[in-house]
């Protein structure tokens, strides 16, 4: 059920979905193969209060994906061009605007801060102040990432599999701005939840503006 809720939402590639659906028929046929006849009798009744908990979980789970997609949706961003005498607009949004206020604003900002300013920001006082003065229209996408990422390590139940979930459909984009927002400091309970989910791995550490910002993260 869940792996056909994923397809139909395009959450995952259509070969990873039946990727799922191959390694849950093989098991069953390996289990099948392993019974016995007492197996087949139900010694216990099974805990239906728990089973609907499960659900519970999983229904308000896809709800609270389904805010993330709309915050995301919602983040737009319009460029102007200035090409000889010709001035352009480019407007963006989702994922592609995320990319640009990255790599355009955030990456170029930092790494370019002597060109315009006579003071150069550390790290992590420049990510306070871009994400609390220049883009604080982040900031609900921002929120609902740490409520899903809370509501998810609350509870053990389905946590591996709601957290693969969640780590799966952020792009680069998106984690690189999580992460920078992390060690802003605008959010020190931010932190905390990234690093008890191991949001972030070594392979992550290499796209950062620099690999030893990854360390601030844990400070």
């Amino acid at each position: 059920n869940d792996l056909n809720r994923l397809a139909s939402q395009n959450m995952l590639p259509y070969a990873e979905v039946e990727r799922g659906f191959n390694k849950i028929r093989m098991g069953l046929i390996d289990i099948i193969d392993r019974m016995e006849k007492e197996d087949t009798i139900q010694k216990e009744t099974l805990p239906e209060l728990k089973n609907t908990e499960v659900q519970f979980r999983k229904n308000n789970f896809f709800e609270l994906l389904n805010i993330h997609y709309s915050n995301l949706a919602n983040v737009t961003l319009t460029m102007n061009y200035t090409y000889s005498d010709q001035k352009e607009k480019s407007h963006y949004n989702g994922i592609e605007a995320m990319q640009k206020i990255y790599m355009e604003y955030f990456a170029y900002g930092f790494n370019d801060q002597r060109t315009y300013n006579n003071e150069v920001k550390d790290i992590q006082t420049f990510a306070f102040d871009f994400y609390d003065n220049q883009f604080p229209r982040l900031d609900p996408y921002i929120k609902t990432v740490k409520f899903i990422l809370e509501y998810i390590l609350e509870e053990k139940i389905e946590q591996s599999f709601f957290l693969g979930i969640f780590k799966s459909v952020l792009s680069t984009y998106e984690l690189l701005l999580i992460f920078y927002y992390a060690i802003s400091g605008l959010d020190p309970e931010f932190g905390q939840w990234l690093r008890k989910g191991k949001f972030f791995n070594d392979r992550f550490k290499q796209k950062l503006i620099k690999q030893e910002h990854f360390e601030l993260l844990n400070s």
